[in-house]
């Protein structure tokens, strides 16, 4: 299945306006997050959820990156809670920088967030995925004005959704959790107390050991506001049941899965 969403005809839909927004740290689940909020949104869409996550996954964890879409209706954004996403000087200063931001809701400025505008569009809009092959690579540096790189209005249009509260959702996953992940995906791990600071303020969290847990259909209903029908829980369940299947094996003793 083609899933290079970013030049393939039959998935212009993808590009559309998003409607929510999904905060998180690399390794907390953040493209699994978005594909089960945007399967409750629209169930149909389940076969696109799982093509993300397919089960080769589970004896190659390195390729994961590869696989990476960004949902239709929801958008990622990952690492951005500092200016400087992996040597912040002051993870914490940052952090509360870019959610009091949020809560501030003044969207009346592009400078305002831009390092999080740039990686929200980016990697929704130009991208639309974690990673990025050569041959995407080539399209949209031959091909600027398909992805309206230079339009600002534009660009500051579709990421004034990063300044409705009630529309962006941090990911709230354990640090070992988050160890684990760039251990097995051989990335390098960075404490930082974003689940805390995140905590201190009204803004939307999804926590992720509730897909592992229990919980989650209250947490889906929760965070996106509406009832969870029997259909996108049955869609929700499967995605879920792929996911902890995929996982690999460090992060399957963690969450005491088989």
């Amino acid at each position: 299945m083609d899933l290079n969403l970013a030049t393939d005809p039959q998935c212009e839909h993808m590009s559309n306006t998003k409607k929510y927004v999904v905060w998180y740290k690399s390794g907390a689940g953040g493209f699994f997050v978005g594909w089960l909020l945007q399967t409750a949104i629209d169930p149909t869409l389940l076969e696109n959820a799982l093509a993300v996550f397919p089960v080769s996954l589970r004896d190659n964890s390195n390729v994961w990156k590869q696989h990476e879409r960004t949902p239709p209706e929801v958008g990622l954004i990952c690492n951005m809670f500092h200016a400087n996403a992996y040597y912040a000087l002051d993870p914490e200063g940052d952090t509360r920088h870019v959610i009091e931001s949020i809560l501030a809701g003044n969207n009346s400025s592009m400078d305002t967030l831009l390092h999080c505008r740039v990686k929200f569009y980016i990697m929704n809009y130009v991208y639309q995925s974690g990673h990025v092959n050569m041959q995407t690579y080539s399209d949209v540096k031959n091909n600027p004005e398909k992805y309206r790189l230079n339009e600002m209005e534009y660009v500051k249009d579709v990421t004034d959704i990063l300044f409705n509260v009630s529309k962006n959702i941090f990911v709230n996953a354990p640090e070992r959790y988050l160890e684990l992940a760039a251990q097995s995906k051989n990335c390098r791990h960075y404490p930082t107390p974003i689940n805390k600071i995140v905590a201190e303020y009204p803004v939307k969290t999804f926590r992720l050991e509730t897909i592992w847990c229990g919980g989650w259909e209250e947490e889906i209903s929760k965070t996106l506001e509406i009832p969870l029908l029997i259909p996108a829980k049955l869609a929700c369940e499967q995605l879920i049941n792929r996911y902890l299947e995929v996982m690999p094996k460090p992060l399957k003793e963690f969450c005491n899965v088989n």
